[in-house]
């Protein structure tokens, strides 16, 4: 398909007339941000920045576009969307659950080499069958073991991946595979030959299963944009920013959402290129769950020969020549067994922020240090709630144990309450884990963000209650709170 860069396609669906103007919109983990921009000058008619509404993605689009102040005689000929919620989902290991058809491969290679962790899903199944190098059936496709496996385990998992050996040659093995998987359930089934022609095996099955794990998100975010646009009564192109900085529809997007994948970055960089009108720059972009790095050369964003890497994880996705790091402004501050200083990789959500919504987390923070200091906690700083109502189908589906739980977060509760009242003595014995992997449950605790508030580098939310939390923290941690907070932004 012929990929085109943003400026040339604009400049094409514009055409000779320029007074048009095109709309652009960025979701991010805590923000969602819009401009308009009138194109015949290049000038940025209007700008607006709204919190992200994690559990209605639609809500914080509107206010969005609500806030741009769009005319009714304003000709908006385009509509531009870039996001980090993809690769976010990728970075925080938050993507949907996937299990993985390895056809062809040999087990025992692919774990004596350490190939496991490459594969961004542990639901690992292999199977005989795959082709050789000319796109010869090097073994039957053992039809009767994939069924079984497909109904013994759609129930434990939200998408199904598959990849065959040499499959960009011969796909046929793939496809017979995805109908039956087709025949036994009516989950989301991705095929690795679809994305990639490329014959690094682990790559391509990698890049398939993260594709299968991002299906429903990107389904959200565009359901979310087309509603806002309809309700403010816009009609343009929806077009979505790849990870390569060219533009695809909408449509493609949501069949093939690892394309977008460092979408969010590739955008950043060619706005550092606008913004600075340098054609050879590195542009770095620090935001709520991951900074990201990329490289501008002639005025164009530098493309990787070796495909798209998030953290530790590599796809077989042409994408801009970008480095993304799990460390952001909303990274979880922590300290690990070693009473090391840890940053991320996980997002939370601030507590100045939460406090800002919920007056008992202020009241309960502050009141931390005003007690002994005999039994702190650093659960007592970490909140969890609901993200969003589930489903009943979902709730009858809990145990006992995560019935309770869930009825126990619908607001926020600290984690040593939560513990207390559950009778545990670790997070992990409450067994929500698939819950907060999946969001659907939330964690507010101390984050970058909070520490900005309290040095008065930011000043949105409660600077209160994020002083309290860090002079708990630093009360813990034997430690004073200039010297914290210089130690947590050092990690950056």
């Amino acid at each position: 398909m012929l990929s085109v860069s943003i400026y040339q396609f604009i400049k094409l669906i514009l055409k000779i007339d320029m007074n048009r103007y095109v709309i652009g919109i960025d979701t991010g983990g805590t923000f969602t941000d819009g401009v308009l921009l009138h194109y015949g000058t290049r000038k940025v008619v209007s700008a607006a920045k709204s919190l992200t509404t994690r559990d209605d993605l639609k809500k914080g689009v509107i206010k969005v576009l609500k806030k741009l102040d769009i005319k009714e005689d304003y000709n908006i000929k385009l509509v531009g969307i870039s996001s980090t919620l993809a690769t976010n989902s990728v970075a925080e290991g938050k993507a949907r659950k996937v299990g993985l058809i390895l056809i062809g491969y040999d087990k025992d290679l692919v774990e004596s080499y350490g190939l496991i962790d490459k594969l961004s899903t542990r639901e690992l199944a292999f199977f005989q069958g795959g082709h050789n190098a000319q796109g010869a059936e090097a073994n039957p496709l053992d039809k009767s073991a994939i069924s079984k496996w497909v109904q013994d385990n759609k129930d434990k998992v939200d998408a199904i991946a598959i990849s065959s050996y040499f499959s960009p040659l011969n796909p046929e093995h793939e496809e017979k595979a995805f109908n039956i998987v087709q025949e036994h359930s009516d989950l989301p089934v991705v095929m690795a030959h679809q994305l990639s022609t490329k014959l690094d095996s682990i790559k391509r099955a990698a890049t398939a299963s993260i594709n299968a794990s991002l299906v429903a998100v990107m389904q959200d975010f565009i359901q979310a944009v087309q509603y806002s646009l309809k309700d403010l009564g816009i009609e343009a192109p929806l077009m979505i920013v790849r990870g390569d900085g060219t533009l695809m529809p909408y449509t493609e997007a949501v069949k093939k959402p690892v394309e977008t994948v460092l979408s969010g970055p590739a955008a950043s960089a060619i706005g550092g290129r606008f913004l600075s009108n340098n054609g050879s720059s590195l542009v770095i972009d620090v935001g709520s769950t991951t900074t990201d790095m990329a490289l501008v050369k002639d005025s164009r964003v530098v493309i990787s020969e070796e495909g798209a890497k998030v953290g530790n994880t590599e796809t077989a996705v042409e994408a801009a020549k970008i480095r993304t790091l799990s460390i952001g402004c909303d990274s979880r501050i922590g300290y690990n067994e070693k009473k090391e200083l840890t940053v991320g990789p996980d997002r939370v959500r601030a507590l100045s922020q939460m406090a800002m919504h919920h007056e008992h987390v202020a009241e309960e923070i502050r009141n931390l240090n005003k007690g002994t200091f005999i039994k702190q906690n650093p659960f007592d700083t970490e909140y969890w709630y609901l993200h969003r109502p589930l489903e009943e189908e979902i709730f009858n589906s809990l145990s006992d144990k995560q019935k309770k739980v869930v009825e126990l977060i619908q607001e926020p509760i600290s984690l040593s309450d939560l513990m207390k009242k559950m009778g545990v003595f670790h997070p992990s014995h409450l067994s929500m884990g698939d819950f907060i992997q999946q969001g659907k449950l939330e964690c507010a605790s101390l984050n970058p963000s909070d520490l900005l508030h309290v040095e008065g580098a930011m000043d949105m939310w409660d600077r209160e209650t994020a002083k309290a939390a860090t002079d708990y923290y630093c009360n813990i941690y034997r430690t004073n709170r200039k010297d914290f907070i210089k130690s947590v932004f050092d990690k950056f």
